[in-house]
């Protein structure tokens, strides 16, 4: 045979080769039928979600809205958004642009914030229609900002730790030490506590002074426990802050740390990371703990805060969600903002919870009941709220929020 020839057969040969043996690939891989209704996503990239069937639903991993068990907008229709909150998707109007620490005033309606787009601090009207300056001084840079109950005064954290009292009625300014965090204002307004964080161990208190930052007073060392303890003025401002000090197992006692030295009883509470706020009236305190129990989530919790049962009557409210997504209204009732899911490991790290959409839910911690109230969107049917810094108006028609994503101001109406 002729070489030429022989070789030209021996290219063809293989080429018919690689296209049989491509063929029998393409057979086996790619024409086996799929099933009817199978779903291809079932794996859900390896996860598996929790059992959630004994928290009323409250921690979901659905992004959107659910409208009696269905996401809203799957046929690309507008869910049907009440202006008053009623269980479903509820208008979440927008107040205020850009805000920082929203609060409302014990003595009116009107929230105050700090708007980080001009430095200033205004008050507004619940209908968004009259914003008032607070002063007309600015403040441009601030970090973090504490209230006094009435919001007269407060205290501005800039990121360089420098940080000032201001007083809106008297339109005075007031410098403190860089070493001082962690500040709470008595009920009256009139006193601050804070810690004083030195270089040495020996140099760390808890103090209170003045609101003007004059008279200032060590209360108690802290040592090596700074980080425990947590300034919180009682409503009768017999106690000035917490101390969560470690005990066995997943726990922690709670000492409740006065003025002059106090011995209130303590008391022991299940999980870890404390964090606490009182009830208008003092009868409550409401807190959040973790545990491994919890996959380390914060769940919500109310303990009894009168002085002749302090820390007795400790109730798991079967909740997860933090604190600052939480506000008393009057008598016992309490509103929170419930993430619909929650990344294990969010009480430790708070990120982790970050765009995670809330609802809202009314609480009474008497009887540890909730309703879910609403399903905050916008008005074209959005719903990715991640709400902080809630507060609710004194004749409870109003909630306020801050929504973490966008740093704008909220408000829902209520029934």
């Amino acid at each position: 045979m002729n070489p030429l020839l022989k070789r030209i057969l021996i290219v063809l040969g293989l080429v018919a080769a690689v296209v049989a043996f491509s063929l029998l690939i393409y057979w086996q891989f790619f024409l086996v039928p799929v099933p009817a209704g199978t779903n291809t996503n079932q794996a859900f990239f390896g996860r598996v979600l929790p059992d959630i069937a004994d928290r009323l639903l409250l921690n979901q991993n659905v992004n959107r809205i659910i409208v009696n068990g269905t996401p809203a907008n799957v046929n690309g229709t507008l869910p049907n958004i009440s202006p008053l909150a009623d269980g479903g998707p509820t208008l979440a109007r927008t107040v205020a642009a850009a805000s920082g620490d929203p609060t409302l005033p014990t003595t009116g309606t009107d929230v105050a914030y700090y708007d980080p787009l001009d430095g200033r601090f205004y008050q507004i009207s619940r209908d968004g229609a009259r914003k008032n300056a607070l002063s007309d001084k600015q403040f441009p840079g601030v970090e973090n900002v504490v209230w006094s109950d009435d919001a007269t005064k407060a205290v501005l954290e800039f990121p360089d730790d420098s940080k000032v009292i201001y007083d809106f009625g008297k339109k005075q300014q007031f410098s403190l030490p860089p070493e001082t965090t962690g500040f709470s204002f008595s009920p009256d307004g009139n006193q601050l506590a804070f810690k004083f964080l030195g270089r040495d161990e020996d140099d760390r208190w808890l103090t209170i002074a003045n609101s003007d930052g004059t008279s200032a007073q060590f209360i108690e060392p802290l040592g090596d426990q700074d980080q425990y303890v947590a300034p919180l003025w009682s409503p009768n401002q017999q106690i000035v802050a917490t101390y969560a000090k470690s005990a066995t197992g997943d726990q922690q006692e709670i000492i409740f740390l006065g003025q002059r030295g106090e011995n209130f009883p303590s008391t022991v509470v299940s999980g870890r990371g404390f964090e606490a706020e009182w009830a208008p009236d003092g009868n409550a305190i409401l807190y959040t703990v973790r545990s491994r129990e919890t996959a380390n989530n914060p769940t919500l919790w109310v303990m009894d805060g009168r002085p002749d049962s302090l820390g007795q009557r400790q109730v798991d409210l079967g909740i997860e969600t933090f604190v600052d997504k939480c506000a008393f209204a009057s008598g016992s009732a309490l509103y929170c903002a419930v993430p619909t899911f929650l990344e294990p490991g969010s009480g430790l790290l708070r990120d982790l919870s970050r765009g995670i959409p809330d609802n809202f839910y009314k609480i009474d911690v008497t009887t540890g009941s909730r309703t879910l109230i609403a399903q905050p969107t916008d008005a074209s049917g959005t719903a990715t709220f991640d709400a902080t810094d809630v507060v609710v108006s004194i004749d409870e028609q109003f909630l306020y929020f801050r929504d973490r994503l966008t740093n704008r101001l909220h408000e829902i109406r209520l029934p």
